[in-house]
């Protein structure tokens, strides 16, 4: 077998080979360009001499391109009157709740003052809802529970009850200024009674207080069952000896402390 190897004007630059067997003979042809590329090797690395690495790390973005033109304009969009008239309907409802809510609160408030400057005027005491007066208070222990509880009811009110100590200092310092010139102590009728049975202050409404919640005079409770109906006395002298005491019904006194509810 021969070979020989012509060069053909082939456009493209194509390398051509004659191969003669005997009277036979044959041509392969390839492009010159894929001759000289090797095995393995890329086109990039042919043409340009270099071999392709890693890729490398990407750098920061480019800066922003101008803005583009506005596009056109959508379909014109339906507006939802209904649910807009809805939330309307409840901002206002809501808004009308605050308000009514702050008129019902400035009214009570209007209502407090109004009563305690009324309760003033009266001469009272106004504490917790209730004002409190004194409208019979004598030098003479002439009173009795009967003609007290009378006494109140006269003045559209009822015989006063006291809910803790507090309550009971700031009755003592109102009955206090109201003594009877020359009286060195006073005592008065309450609306409270003293359970024997369970030891406890019960009130006209049922309930009941444990005994150390008041300020009861020095020896009192005292445990005689008949000694049930509440008084308080109360000195000039600060510094004497006061408070709540027990005693029988007929325990005769020189006033009554009424309370009207407001």
């Amino acid at each position: 077998m021969m070979s020989k190897l012509i060069w053909s004007s082939i456009p493209m630059l194509v390398l051509c080979l004659r191969l003669v067997s005997g009277n036979q003979q044959h041509f392969v042809c390839k492009n010159l360009e894929d001759v000289f590329v090797e095995s393995g090797s890329s086109e990039d690395e042919h043409r340009y001499g270099q071999k392709q690495g890693a890729p490398c790390k990407m750098g920061p973005p480019g800066a922003a391109g101008p803005i583009g033109s506005p596009g056109n304009d959508g379909p014109p969009g339906t507006v939802d009157y209904d649910r807009i008239n809805e939330v309307i309907r409840t901002e206002v409802d809501n808004n009308l709740a605050g308000i009514k809510s702050t008129i019902a609160e400035l009214t009570r408030n209007l209502s407090i003052i109004t009563s305690d400057m009324d309760c003033m005027n009266q001469g009272g005491l106004f504490r917790t809802g209730g004002c409190f007066t004194v409208p019979y208070l004598s030098s003479s222990r002439d009173l009795s529970y009967e003609q007290a509880v009378a006494e109140c009811t006269k003045h559209g009110s009822t015989i006063a009850e006291f809910q803790d100590r507090p309550q009971q200092n700031a009755l003592y310092d109102f009955v206090h200024r109201k003594m009877p010139s020359g009286s060195s102590y006073v005592q008065l009728v309450l609306g409270m009674k003293y359970n024997h049975s369970t030891s406890n202050v019960r009130y006209r409404s049922g309930v009941a207080v444990d005994p150390s919640q008041l300020q009861w005079y020095p020896s009192y409770p005292i445990s005689t069952s008949s000694f049930e109906y509440l008084f308080i006395e109360v000195k000039r002298d600060y510094s004497s000896n006061h408070g709540v005491f027990n005693e029988r019904m007929s325990h005769r006194v020189q006033g009554v402390i009424c309370e009207r509810r407001i």
